[in-house]
């Protein structure tokens, strides 16, 4: 056990280093939306695709996503 006990630290930072996904973003767009609404709920959806268009445009440069 603590002839392993050296590799403890160097594994734990390995894990915590890999990157993670966040939960899929999901946009909705309805012709009863509003575009002045966030757009991620269903109850709250985009009126037009070119305001969701713009939103993922805007959510991509923020991120620094080609």
């Amino acid at each position: 056990m603590r002839r392993h006990a050296w590799l403890t630290v160097p594994l734990a930072l390995l894990l915590f280093a890999i990157p993670t996904r966040g939960a899929p973003l999901r946009l909705h767009v309805s012709p009863n939306g509003n575009d002045a609404w966030p757009g991620t709920r269903a109850d709250r959806p985009f009126r037009t695709l070119e305001r969701a268009r713009d939103e993922i445009r805007k959510l991509k440069k923020e991120a620094g996503l080609p």
